[in-house]
């Protein structure tokens, strides 16, 4: 008994795209078709022309299920040599064929002479088809047919040149009576591009992971050490795997084309509400007299968040563009998992006000120098800062980071006058300092390392005050220290 043939042109049916998975870590997207067919009884043949030409040749890459009264006995893609240039003509012209049949097909009196145009037309439009498919992929699948009928094919290919990247739009509503708890959402986005050479029309569309503005970004300090000066030195130049599928909501249409990340629109994955939250407020006058807003929240979500750019409003404005989880170890990216917690910034506070006052330099007279011969000199410090809350509200914390300098030299002794109680051999606890106000010591270990409490050496000079600070108040700290080194001796401080 023959073979029948059956031949689909894929170019034609792009209805039949029943679903698209496009993946993070790959950028390829895996396409399925449900394409229905008629067979007789017996051995078949179903030829289907004019895939795109970027489908990947492996056997791994593609899969071919069937329902019905038959079985596939093989499948086979054959690829041809790419010829954009050619492939465009072709498609614009099959587009002109097709619309003046439809036009023709259209008129409510047909004669003669359109009947025989249309067909001049349909003859042409087969022509064309047939050249397409000599510049496409076209897969080639056998079947055996227990008996004539129609049975639905799934065929499942994998195409490069698609990608999907995470957007984010965070939104924190903060009461200004302060008497409400804070309350944050996230809206978890995807912006896809592909450039498969196919368009995807109103397909539902997965994005897959197969693996694991000025203004809001919180300064920090460098510790400084003090020692003998060099001659000729010159300081430093500042210098400004898991798995997881997501279904995005509603149909696309997705056409293949070249975007720009900054013109593609992002589908919403999830809206996910991240309360509750812990928000501060945190400055480094010394850097900056800004004030800034960091807010602690939890990943309360099933999602994984991969890093991606992130608008963030507060009260309906945007305070700043940030990256989302605002982190990297190393050079690796490093996703958020579920119950996973971060840090943001939501921009300045304009209403909390830091006066950094230029600091007081004394020396006293000469003395020994730690119990051996020679004179020594003492250097008094004193650095005030100033906050003034023009809040009608409490808060807190407030979080203000200083530092003294650290001694790399055995003849160079420092020490903390103010806070009095911050002794240089204490711990990271927090010391009480006035009424409202403590300080400690700031932990430097790495990331992912836990230490022991920071002292005086191991936060490299770096502390930080802990304040509650009323409605319309102002409050003063005070920072002081003294450098004790041998008369003579040059020292300097530098950051590293």
């Amino acid at each position: 008994m023959a073979t029948q043939t059956v031949t689909y042109y894929a170019n034609d049916n792009l209805g039949d795209i029943d679903s698209v998975a496009i993946y993070h870590k790959t950028n390829e997207a895996v396409v399925t078709r449900k394409i229905k067919v008629g067979l007789k009884g017996g051995q078949n043949k179903v030829e289907i022309r004019c895939l795109p030409t970027s489908c990947k040749a492996s056997s791994h890459d593609r899969r071919v299920d069937i329902s019905g009264n038959a079985t596939i006995v093989e499948h086979t893609l054959h690829l041809t040599p790419h010829d954009y240039t050619g492939k465009s003509s072709l498609h614009k012209r099959q587009d002109e064929v097709v619309n003046n049949i439809k036009t023709i097909k259209g008129f409510k009196y047909q004669s003669s002479e359109n009947s025989g145009m249309a067909k001049i037309l349909e003859r042409d439009l087969e022509v064309i088809r047939r050249d397409i498919a000599q510049v496409a992929a076209n897969l080639s699948i056998s079947v055996s047919s227990r008996g004539a009928g129609e049975v639905e094919l799934s065929v499942t290919y994998t195409l490069p040149n698609a990608s999907w990247t995470p957007r984010y739009s965070l939104s924190a509503e903060i009461a200004p009576t302060g008497d409400q708890p804070p309350l944050v959402y996230l809206d978890y986005m995807a912006a896809v591009s592909q450039e498969t050479g196919e368009d995807w029309k109103d397909v539902t569309v997965k994005v897959g992971t197969a693996k694991e503005l000025d203004g809001g970004i919180i300064p920090s300090l460098i510790p400084y050490f003090i020692g003998p000066q060099a001659h000729g030195y010159v300081g430093p130049e500042k210098s400004t795997g898991i798995n997881a599928t997501f279904e995005l909501a509603s149909k696309w249409n997705i056409k293949s084309c070249h975007r720009s990340p900054a013109m593609l629109s992002g589908k919403l994955i999830a809206k996910i509400d991240l309360c509750p939250v812990a928000i501060g407020w945190t400055t480094v006058p010394k850097n900056s007299r800004d004030v800034f807003i960091p807010c602690k929240v939890k990943n309360t979500s099933g999602y994984p968040l991969l890093p991606g750019d992130a608008a963030i409003y507060r009260n309906e404005e945007l305070v700043r563009n940030s990256p989302l989880p605002p982190f990297l170890i190393g050079l690796r990216e490093k996703l958020l998992r579920p119950q996973e917690s971060f840090i943001c910034s939501l921009g300045v506070d304009p209403s909390v006000r830091i006066t950094y006052h230029p600091h007081i330099e004394t020396v006293s007279g000469h003395g020994s120098f730690n119990g051996f011969s020679g004179k020594s000199s003492t250097s008094t410090f004193i650095q005030r800062i100033t906050i003034e809350n023009q809040k009608l509200t409490s808060i807190a914390p407030l979080v203000v980071k200083d530092q003294v300098p650290v001694s790399n030299d055995a003849r160079v002794k420092i020490t903390v006058l103010e806070p009095s109680d911050l002794l240089q051999d204490r711990d990271g606890t927090l010391v009480e300092s006035h009424s409202n106000v403590w300080a400690r010591w700031v932990n430097c270990a790495g990331v992912g390392e836990s230490g022991d409490m920071p002292t005086y050496q191991s936060a490299k000079g770096l502390l930080e005050w802990v304040c509650e600070i009323g409605p319309a108040t102002t409050m003063d700290l005070t920072l002081a220290w003294e450098v004790n080194a041998p008369v003579g001796l040059m020292w300097a401080g530098a950051s590293v």
